[in-house]
């Protein structure tokens, strides 16, 4: 994935279903949210509306998604 399409933001059902296939559809994502069991780079997301800026990149190049305990993804970004 491209650095600029994260200039305005991108809402991250949007990110993990249609840029980075980590879950298979949006109401998964959902679940996953209602579930409290997904968190961006460790912090906990509680709204399916969170939107990832350039600003929560780590290292100016990765985003950690974890989803429960056990899957854990690292997303590339690149210039």
């Amino acid at each position: 994935m491209e650095k600029n399409s994260l200039k305005n933001g991108i809402e991250l059902a949007n990110l993990l279903t249609e840029h980075c296939p980590v879950f298979s559809s949006k109401s998964e994502v959902r679940r996953a949210i209602q579930s409290n069991a997904l968190t961006v780079n460790k912090y906990k997301i509680s709204q399916i509306e969170h939107t990832v800026q350039i600003s929560d990149l780590l290292k100016d190049k990765f985003i950690l998604i974890e989803n429960g305990k056990k899957n854990k993804y690292i997303l590339i970004i690149e210039n």
